[in-house]
């Protein structure tokens, strides 16, 4: 490991050895002789040795020396090698790595790392106001307006919707938010307009719905709760969008078919007819209204779905939990 050095400056100590005998290769030198002299520099970047640029080495014990490097000696940054090569031992030599001022206090005292900003993508920054990000005009973020927005049938609250909000053109998500047992959900938004997404299994909404908020603002949508036609039915639903997330699709090819044959529910026979499924284009709401129990073989060509579902004991089931 190389020894850290500040660089251009006095009195650090550098260990040299252990020198050994020349002769026999193994007794610990420990009363050399050893002059600046007889210490080479090499400098990161040169091509030269220098001498040691005053005093020599001191005896420590067991054939180890300490050299003091001063200004001179650690005057360059980067790597720093010292050979040492005196009559009656083998040569030794020792690595080091002369660091800048800042950078050794930082590592070794209490100094902290400079790391100013001087270019950010290869111009330079003269001022920290160059480096200050606009975002005035940021969307996708929320606000510091409080938003409330009550959802409800019509007459009572529902509670469970959940809430998209999207900037004015509908294609920048901002933030989300689900309605409380009181059908209430707050918000935080900047003044300007928006569009809400509404949804919840078993009811349907009108989407997107606007929002415009002006300081603190409040507004209220409705919907309407998707009923079966009969406590035998489940409504088998989903919601049809296209590859961006945000438009319903224009139309859907759908087909359910019983195939458990023959189906008997509650007594009762049961049609094994295909059934082209209701569609809501401004939506996106898909459905069919099957008999409970029975399994369907359900195709939704835009979406690529061929599957066999199980209909469930539920009111209302989504297609997509089933497959």
């Amino acid at each position: 490991m190389a020894i850290p050095l500040r660089q251009s400056t006095s009195d650090q100590e550098v260990l040299l050895g252990m020198f050994i005998d020349d002769i026999d290769g193994v007794s610990p030198e420990t009363s050399l002789s050893i002059l600046n002299t007889d210490i080479k520099i090499w400098k990161h970047g040169a091509t030269v040795l220098a001498n040691k640029n005053s005093g020599g080495a001191t005896h420590i014990s067991n054939g180890l020396y300490y050299a003091v490097l001063d200004a001179t000696d650690t005057d360059t940054p980067g790597s720093l090698l010292i050979h040492c090569h005196v009559s009656g031992a083998l040569p030794v030599r020792a690595l080091c790595t002369v660091l800048p001022v800042n950078i050794f206090d930082s590592l070794f005292g209490s100094d902290k790392l400079e790391v100013d900003i001087v270019q950010v993508a290869a111009t330079t920054v003269l001022d920290i106001d160059e480096f200050k990000a606009d975002v005035s005009q940021l969307t996708g973020i929320a606000g510091i307006n409080a938003t409330t927005i009550t959802v409800n049938d019509g007459t009572n609250p529902v509670d469970g919707v959940q809430l998209a909000i999207y900037n004015s053109d509908n294609t920048i998500f901002i933030t989300s938010a689900t309605t409380n047992s009181s059908g209430i959900a707050t918000v935080y938004l900047d003044d300007g307009s928006y569009k809400v997404r509404i949804s919840k299994a078993g009811y349907g909404f009108t989407n997107p719905e606007s929002l415009t908020v002006s300081g603190v603002t409040t507004d209220t949508y409705s919907g309407d709760a998707v009923v079966t036609e009969s406590a035998e039915s489940c409504r088998l639903y989903e919601y049809c969008f296209s590859q961006d997330g945000i438009t319903p699709l224009t139309s859907v090819t759908s087909l359910a078919t019983i195939r458990t044959l023959p189906y008997d529910y509650d007594n009762k026979l049961h049609s094994v007819d295909g059934v082209i499924g209701t569609y809501d284009a401004t939506s996106g709401f898909l459905y069919w209204d099957i008999v409970r129990g029975c399994r369907v073989l359900v195709t939704i060509t835009e979406l690529g779905i061929s599957s066999y579902v199980d209909i469930p004991d539920a009111s209302t089931a989504r297609l997509a939990n089933l497959l």
